[in-house]
């Protein structure tokens, strides 16, 4: 079985894609998937299907959906796959054999930070290939309650960490060709995240653009003003700063391999 979260919600068993046939039911799921291999407790559980409502009740509820879900998933599969363990107060999920997207990213950006300062190009590829199973917000067009907006943003902060180191890396190996047109578009997508502009900066200066470089920093200037009524951060000001005196230190390192 394979279960997809980063991105929309697909399971997938046997060639086929499944769906459940309750939102109610696919809450549970979620929630159980993100919280895999740890006790559930059942509060949490209700209020994050049905919220502030009568506990007994929830608890009732969450029983039949429980043994529904359970249905569900011995049916897709033959067996080797998620099952739920009952665990007073609460719930454990045991993901067995199928293959969880969020598990494999955590995984490879595990990797990921054991090969950064032994082998950057192998950091790289291993950084892109955790970076490539997102497609999209993670549980896109399921909103879920409080663990799932929990959950949802502890791991948009992981693939932004992720991201943020990978293109760090081909910076330093020299590629920072190969990252200008993606850090444009992160920019417009997180005009506050000040370390992309700092990246963009120095990908611009690297590539012979300084006056570029400089059109940034000036466009994030603005945006910090109008926004939030901040100026830069230490850290972009120093980099503005050494691209104004053409630093040599911001040069590209040489002898570096041409891709991957």
């Amino acid at each position: 079985m394979e279960i997809r979260l980063l991105g929309p919600f697909v399971i997938t068993a046997g060639g086929q894609d499944h769906v459940l046939r309750r939102a109610l039911r696919t809450t549970l799921f979620a929630c159980l998937l993100l919280k895999a291999g740890q006790h559930v407790a059942m509060e949490d559980l209700t209020e994050e299907i049905w919220g502030d409502t009568d506990r007994d009740r929830g608890r009732n509820g969450l029983h039949a959906h429980i043994m529904r879900l359970r249905r569900d998933l011995q049916s897709w599969d033959d067996g080797a796959g998620p099952h739920i363990e009952s665990r007073y107060p609460g719930y454990t999920l045991h993901l067995g054999e199928a293959d969880f997207d969020v598990q494999r990213f955590r995984r490879l950006h595990t990797a990921f930070e054991s090969q950064r300062h032994v082998d950057k190009f192998a950091a790289i590829r291993t950084g892109r290939a955790g970076l490539g199973l997102w497609r999209g917000r993670a549980l896109a067009g399921h909103d879920g309650g409080p663990l799932t907006l929990q959950c949802r943003t502890r791991l948009e902060a992981e693939r932004l960490g992720l991201l943020l180191a990978t293109i760090d890396l081909t910076l330093e190996v020299g590629w920072h060709e190969l990252v200008l047109s993606e850090l444009y578009e992160l920019i417009s997508k997180y005009p506050l995240e000040e370390r992309f502009c700092h990246q963009l900066m120095t990908a611009l200066y690297r590539a012979g653009r300084p006056a570029a470089a400089i059109q940034a920093y000036e466009k994030a200037r603005t945006e910090l003003r109008n926004r939030l009524g901040t100026s830069p951060s230490p850290a972009l000001e120093a980099r503005f700063l050494a691209i104004l005196r053409h630093d040599p230190l911001l040069a590209a390192p040489s002898n570096t391999p041409s891709r991957l």
